[in-house]
Formats: C-alpha cells, structure tokens, sequence
C-alpha cells in the first residue's frame, strides 16, 4: 500500500502532535507499505522521521485554508498512491484517491471569532461537505466531535469513527526536573483566542486577593492570533507582574512547567480533545478544567471541574487546589490513571484500519 499524507502542520502544536506521533508508529508497523509525505521537505528530512526506510517527501508548502493548497496537494501527490489521508479537514477537493480524514473539531463552523469572516465561513463549510462526501473513513478525536460534526455538516451513510489521540510516554518521566521558576504558580497553554478563554482566567486570578503568591505562566503568545482576545493584554497589565508569558517554548522545558505547577488551568468554551489536561495529569500535575465541549469525555473524574462562565468558580477551584495538598496528590494518582487510558499505538492501528477499509471496493460502493 502507498499512503500520501499531508503533512504540512506536522510541526504545530495540536494537529502537528498527531501528525508527528502517527506517522512513525504506521511506518514501522507496515515496513512493506510506503509513505509520501507532503509538507516542508527541508525540515521533514531533519526530523526523527527521516530515518524510516518506507517513508519519502515531496515539497508542498502551500498555507493551509487557502486556494493553493486545493492546487498543490493534487498535483504532488504521486500518481501510484493507493489512498490519501488528511489529517485535518482541509481535504484535497479535486483529488481522486481514496480520502481517509481526522476532523479535529468543528470549531470554524461553530465559534463567532471563525466565522465572523464570510470568506473564511464559506470556505470552511465547502471543505467539511467535501470532507463528508468524499471521505471513505471520518475519523474523530472525541465523541464530542463526532456528534458536532453530524449537527453541523451532516449526518453520512457511515458515522464517523471516535478515535481518542494518545500521550506520550515522556509525560509520564518521573525523573528529577528543575524549576522554572521559584515561585508557586499555576499554568495556561494555549494562545488568547476567545473559545481559550484566558481573560475569564485572568479574572480569576485576579479574585484570589488571599492568596498573594498566586501566579499564573502562560505558555503560549498573549498576542499573536488574528482570532486573539482583545481583552486579555489589559487584564494582564493590571495584575502587575502577576501574570508571565513564556512564548511558544520545547517539550522539555513545557513538561517542567507543567510538571512543578500548582495546577494546570484549561478554562474554555470549547475543545475537541484537549492535550495540556491530560500531559498534566501523565505528569502528575492537577488539571482543573471547564465543562464544556470534549473535557468531560476525555478527562473523567479525574479533573476539577469549574463553571467557565464565571470567574468566581473558577477562583474557588483554583483556591482549593492551592490550599489543600491532600487533594493535590489525591489529583496526582487519579489523573495518572486516566493518562494511562490514551495510547497512540491504539490510536495509530485505528487509523491503519481506516486506511485499508478505504482501499477496499465496499468503502466506494
């Protein structure tokens, strides 16, 4: 079988974690199969991944959401390819492989700062129903996603697939790392667009006047987004010091943040998965999340649950945590189990599944 992936966000963060953890694992577990990977040749070929025998790479750096990609991903994708798989929904609209799609989330049709825009919203819904029509397998990170992509694209003569991402083993290192920083401190990763939520958290924070030492590190740009919170630079600015950005940072020195904070905060209106949750609870860190979207689903009763409507809640729950080591290592063992639960190896045979089921005459009939 020869597989042709789209690759280009193999090196973000979300999608690009998936790309990254995937593609190795289905390389060596089919050595007879080969792969073609479609993205930043130069910076593919630098990758751990370069050293797979059955994988080669074609230059395609076409920006994604744009008409270029539409172009390039059919006319680089090698003529012998058996099936095609887009990891997102940006899907190859004239392409005549066999399409195998993940859909993430369906946050460009649902939340107002994507579809403000009607250029963008257009765009988005026609490559969904693409997606939908031409695709012989849907894949979908979460039962949330599933059941919003049916209400907003459609419902198919196949329902998609639930196929929970994995965490990966280096979450879980218990070995010594320093501090960061010295002081106590909770942490946010993600940028500050508006579905994240940090102004809500950032509120909060501002509300645990009892707790003077309280700081939060957010990991990520407070700045950067076309889609960003607006609201967000002068909450910050008033806290005095109070709330630090450290950028777009690497693995290890996340883990390290991650790993010494009091608490890792995902306060948002919606996610489809939701990676930081689990890797803090991999890393032994307790995760206090919103009820909204897929958290519930993935992080079970293993998190703390606040209201993300209101900053009030959100503080208590930040308050207790801070407060009671107890139930900071009561956290620490249940969410380790629950990291447990999400495996790539599982979530890489679902997708080699997929492949072959879209290869085989019934998945076209």
């Amino acid at each position: 079988m020869h597989v042709a992936i789209d690759a280009r966000m193999a090196f973000s963060a979300g999608i690009g974690r998936c790309v990254r953890s995937l593609v190795p694992r289905l390389a060596r577990a089919e050595p007879a199969w080969r792969f073609t990977l479609l993205g930043d040749r130069s910076r593919m070929e630098r990758a751990d991944w370069a050293a797979l025998s059955n994988a080669a790479f074609v230059d395609c750096r076409a920006p994604v959401y744009g008409l270029r990609e539409q172009w390039q991903l059919v006319t680089r994708t090698p003529s012998d390819a058996d099936v095609f798989w887009a990891p997102h929904y940006n899907v190859p609209v004239l392409g005549r492989k066999p399409l195998v799609t993940t859909v993430h989330d369906v946050a460009h049709l649902r939340l107002p700062e994507f579809t403000r825009n009607p250029a963008r919203r257009a765009y988005a819904r026609t490559l969904f129903a693409v997606a939908s029509a031409r695709s012989a397998e849907i894949l979908c990170d979460s039962e949330f996603s599933r059941s919003e992509f049916e209400s907003l694209v459609g419902l198919r003569a196949r329902r998609p697939i639930v196929v929970h991402n994995g965490i990966d083993e280096f979450w879980f290192d218990d070995a010594p790392t320093p501090r960061p920083v010295a002081d106590r401190y909770f942490v946010f990763v993600g940028g500050s667009r508006p579905h994240k939520n940090l102004g809500g958290l950032v509120r909060a924070l501002a509300m645990l006047t009892d707790l003077p030492g309280a700081n939060l590190i957010v990991v990520g740009s407070l700045d950067s987004a076309r889609t960003r919170d607006s609201t967000v630079a002068g909450l910050v600015e008033s806290l005095d010091g109070r709330v630090r950005s450290v950028g777009d940072i690497q693995d290890e020195l996340l883990r390290a943040y991650i790993r010494h904070a009091e608490a890792l905060i995902m306060p948002s209106f919606y996610e489809g998965f939701g990676f930081p949750p689990l890797e803090a609870m991999a890393a032994g860190t307790p995760a206090i999340v919103s009820r909204a979207g897929s958290l519930p689903e993935v992080c079970g009763d293993a998190a703390l649950y606040c209201d993300t409507s209101d900053p009030a809640d959100m503080a208590q729950r930040m308050r207790e945590i801070w407060q009671s080591p107890d139930l900071k290592r009561a956290m620490a063992v249940r969410g380790r189990t629950q990291a447990r639960r999400y495996r790539w190896d599982e979530s890489a045979t679902a997708l080699r599944d997929a492949l072959v089921r879209a290869t085989q005459p019934a998945a076209h009939a």
